[in-house]
């Protein structure tokens, strides 16, 4: 899936300087639906955040703009703004929550890796992962999940690439798929690119579409639809 995404990469359109979209939802036929925040900061707090771009509003007694987390260069960071934050470090992805080195209570911005939690106050922990070296594009795992006042089956930080399909690397896993694929944002517009069926090398037929909003997109195996949230 690398080589592919990295081909993709190469040939999109150099990134548009500003654009109007912060968050949308993409609904993907037998899979579920994610909430796609553009920004390169999100804000997460309590309900009363609830209906504001790049605000994460949790059903919970978390201030309004409690945490903010933030795209760097290198990665992902999380600071405090009205709220108290602390991060535990893990040595790997599957251990336990709730093992770990020490929680540490924030004053500044710091780092956050795929082997961190964030904990919020007592009501909630968040992490961040990020599926690929080759994009930005990072999974918001926020637990509980159904804290959400947003009802969706996940979150994810979109730099301009966003992986869909049946590997591990996906950052929507799509396990009915035959193939992985590549939803595209660039200059205020989404494309989805991927290989059609099981033939390898250069006969294998492309998949090139314009996603439109407020239109179900199918061919083949996949089928989603996209729309404006805020």
């Amino acid at each position: 899936m690398d080589q592919y995404v990295e081909k993709v990469k190469d040939q999109m359109m150099p990134k548009s300087e500003s654009h109007s979209l912060n968050d949308v939802i993409l609904r993907i036929d037998r899979v579920g639906s994610y909430r796609l925040v553009l920004r390169d900061e999100v804000t997460i707090g309590g309900p009363t955040g609830a209906g504001s771009s790049g605000q994460i509003a949790l059903f919970s007694q978390l201030s309004t703009n409690h945490a903010i987390i933030a795209r760097r260069t290198n990665g992902y960071t999380i600071r405090p703004a009205h709220g108290a934050v602390s991060v535990t470090t893990h040595n790997s992805e599957n251990e336990s929550l709730h093992a770990g080195k020490p929680e540490n209570l924030l004053i500044q911005e710091t780092c956050l890796t795929n082997n961190c939690r964030a904990s919020l106050g007592n009501q909630v922990m968040v992490s961040v992962r990020r599926k690929s070296p080759l994009s930005q594009t990072a999974v918001l795992e926020v637990d509980p999940l159904d804290r959400m006042v947003d009802r969706v089956d996940g979150v994810v930080l979109m730099e301009n690439l966003l992986l869909m399909g049946p590997g591990s690397q996906a950052h929507i896993r799509c396990p009915h798929w035959e193939q992985s694929g590549v939803l595209i944002y660039q200059q205020g517009k989404f494309h989805f690119r991927s290989p059609v069926g099981r033939e390898t090398g250069a006969e294998q037929k492309m998949v090139d579409l314009p996603v439109p909003f407020d239109q179900h997109v199918e061919q083949d195996d996949f089928g989603f639809y996209l729309e404006t949230l805020y």
